[in-house]
């Protein structure tokens, strides 16, 4: 793959309309734009999507908004590559699919049920999947009726307040019948403290109620991971491993490395089954650590009949 930025690209294929055609001047752009961001222009054939802007973020301040910045489109589409930059104190913007019924150009902190969106689409940073390559041949699919939401993060660790921007440029296509479409999947702990000053250990457990095929797999953690390690535990007792992280560094956050699989030979796990993701940290600050500003996560991409991106949440699998 060329890219280094989320997905895959497919080479020069034609904008495609989103209710209005992709890339229009009908979609709407905020009039306002964060000073000294100037992120390059899209490449050729992508539609670019700018987020409204998150003002005003005060130091310290941990920062998660809902924003809606896209119409619901009038067909299936594919989208095979996402790129997209965000400015200073930018953590990650995640592009779902959803049905919601809000207007475009929204943006406020995420409520309960936007928690639970539809089907994964791409983004930037380590929850949006930066540094992943899907094989040829395999998309996600933005479906009919949906709009894109994105779930944007913005962590200021400065000492004066800044304003939060995001672009996420974005290559549509025509849905081809022989690609495969790939979701994301995520095993989540909760409810973990890190002492301050303290190392700290934490593991959660997901039972899969059905079968999954996947294709590409990685750990997340944020600023204090040391070590991060996925593994499944088989129906007759063996362990297999997944995914391992034995040395955390601060940049594996934003762009980590995935361990791949070929849709030949994908990896596959069974009803039954469990994964198990285990994280060590070390808080070397003067306050106790929890969810969501240090994470133990484990991200897999898997081959989907189109539904919607699960997550098993400490052993709870959420699905809608």
């Amino acid at each position: 793959m060329k890219r280094a930025a989320l997905l895959v690209s497919f080479g020069s294929l034609a904008l495609i309309g989103c209710g209005s055609d992709a890339g229009s001047d009908d979609e709407p752009t905020p009039a306002e734009t964060v000073k000294a961001f100037n992120p390059p222009p899209p490449a050729e054939g992508y539609t670019r999507i700018v987020a409204p802007v998150m003002k005003d973020i005060a130091p310290g301040q941990d920062v998660m908004h809902c924003q809606y910045v896209f119409a619901p489109v009038d067909r299936d589409l594919d989208i095979l590559d996402m790129d997209g930059f965000q400015s200073a104190m930018g953590h990650h913007a995640v592009a779902y699919a959803t049905t919601a019924d809000v207007p475009t150009g929204s943006t406020a902190p995420c409520g309960m049920e936007e928690n639970l969106p539809g089907g994964f689409l791409g983004g930037v940073g380590g929850e949006g999947g930066g540094g992943v390559d899907l094989p040829e041949g395999v998309a996600f699919r933005l479906p009919k009726g949906n709009a894109i939401m994105l779930n944007t993060h913005f962590l200021n660790v400065g000492d004066e307040p800044v304003d939060g921007e995001t672009v996420l440029d974005v290559k549509f296509a025509e849905v081809d019948p022989n690609r495969k479409v790939a979701s994301l999947f995520a095993n989540v702990a909760f409810g973990f403290n890190i002492p301050a000053h303290s190392a700290h250990a934490a593991a959660t457990e997901c039972t899969f109620p059905k079968d999954m095929e996947f294709i590409l797999f990685n750990n997340h953690m944020h600023d204090y991971g040391v070590t991060a390690k996925t593994e499944i535990v088989r129906s007759d007792g063996k362990v297999e491993l997944v995914h391992e992280d034995p040395i955390w560094t601060y940049e594996m956050q934003f762009r980590s490395t995935y361990t791949q699989w070929s849709l030949e030979q994908p990896l596959k796990l069974a009803e039954g089954d469990i994964l198990r993701t285990h994280c060590e940290w070390n808080n070397q600050t003067a306050e106790a650590i929890g969810f969501p500003r240090e994470m133990c996560v484990g991200v897999g991409f898997f081959i989907s009949d189109g539904s919607t991106s699960p997550v098993c949440g400490s052993g709870a699998w959420i699905e809608r």
